[in-house]
């Protein structure tokens, strides 16, 4: 089933905080990310899987500035995922996590996307998404 997100120009951020689409799931670890997204200033709507991601974007929970999502999903992976939204969002900001893989070709393959393997600490997390952030917002 192919999703469409509503065609949109490239949001004003600069009057709200930027919104991030987190998609992981592990529920523990989906927890401590928002927690740690939100001490940063963002504001979070969460997914645990890629097609209920989906389902949330074009469900009009605001135009969503960064994605954070796991490589691997149930169903859908993650490159994939930010694949189908950045042909609707191509401002879209995309942060790619995994336990398994520190994978180069993906960051190439989604330029202006970071990487973050998996321990990785608050300060490295943050660090990833605020990179992106200001990326995007310099755009």
């Amino acid at each position: 089933m192919a999703v469409r997100l509503p065609q949109r120009s490239r949001p004003e951020s600069a009057r709200r905080a930027p919104l991030v689409l987190l998609v992981e799931d592990e529920r523990c670890v989906r927890v401590v990310q928002r927690e740690l997204l939100e001490q940063e200033g963002y504001a979070v709507v969460e997914a645990g899987s890629a097609d209920e991601a989906l389902l949330i974007a074009s469900a009009g929970h605001g135009i969503v500035d960064i994605l954070v999502t796991d490589l691997t999903l149930p169903g859908m992976q993650g490159p994939e995922l930010a694949q189908r939204l950045l042909a609707d969002a191509p401002w879209l900001g995309v942060v790619f996590t995994s336990g398994y893989a520190d994978d180069d070709a993906l960051v190439e393959r989604f330029p202006g996307s970071v990487f973050v393997q998996k321990p990785f600490t608050i300060e490295e997390f943050a660090s990833a998404v605020n990179t992106v952030a200001a990326s995007r917002a310099a755009a």
